[in-house]
């Protein structure tokens, strides 16, 4: 089992550095429940991006890589985040949410 477990819902470990990298930084207001369609179009965004870094820089700016097939990992990404009902939408945006609070807190401790 990995530490980024998310194997639940389908994910890989490759998959779950994907939604992470994509998530990072968003926020959303504390009323509003991620749906599939918001997390999918939170991926879809991070795809196009990662096409458009490809293009002007050459590698995909939000990983650090030069792998070309990461457009393409998004995508498939993408397509199996549509698959998910929206509670495990609102569930991985909550872990999403827990890993960089558990990351942040854990450089503060240093």
């Amino acid at each position: 089992m990995s530490f980024r477990d998310t194997s639940r819902f389908g994910l890989n470990d490759r998959e779950t550095t994907l939604i992470l990298h994509a998530l990072n930084g968003l926020g959303i207001p504390d009323q509003l429940i991620p749906t599939t369609r918001w997390l999918s179009n939170q991926i879809g965004e991070a795809m196009r991006q990662s096409h458009i870094d490809f293009q002007e820089m050459g590698f995909d700016m939000a990983l650090g890589d030069d792998n070309k097939e990461i457009p393409f990992q998004y995508q498939d990404l993408f397509e199996k985040v549509q698959k998910l009902e929206d509670w495990e939408s609102a569930a991985l945006w909550f872990y999403v949410c827990g890993f960089f609070a558990g990351r942040s807190f854990a450089e503060d401790q240093k």
